[in-house]
C-alpha cells in the first residue's frame, strides 16, 4: 500500500483488505498480527516505489549471465 492508500483506507478497511488478500492467497493471518502485516506491506510498497523510481541508464552494460556449455536434457541435475 502506498502512502496514498494509507490515507484513503481507514484502519478497518486496511485490515479487511489484508484479510481478503490473505484469504485469496490461502494464508490465514491471526487477528493480532493484522496491524503488523499492514505496516510491513506499506514498507514493502515504499521499497518497491524506490526501486521503480531509480533512473536506468539505457547505455549501461548489463551483468553477464552464465550459460553452461552443456545443458543436460535427461536425468537429474545435481
Amino acid at each position: 500500500m502506498s502512502d496514498l492508500h494509507s490515507v484513503l483506507l481507514a484502519d478497518g478497511d486496511k485490515g479487511a483488505l489484508i484479510e481478503s488478500l490473505a484469504k485469496a492467497a490461502g494464508i490465514e493471518i491471526p487477528a493480532q498480527y493484522l496491524a503488523e502485516v499492514g505496516t510491513h506491506l506499506i514498507i514493502a510498497a515504499r521499497m518497491a516505489q524506490s526501486v521503480f523510481a531509480a533512473p536506468v541508464d539505457p547505455a549501461a552494460q548489463h551483468a553477464a549471465v552464465y550459460v553452461p556449455a552443456l545443458i543436460p536434457t535427461q536425468g537429474r541435475v545435481r
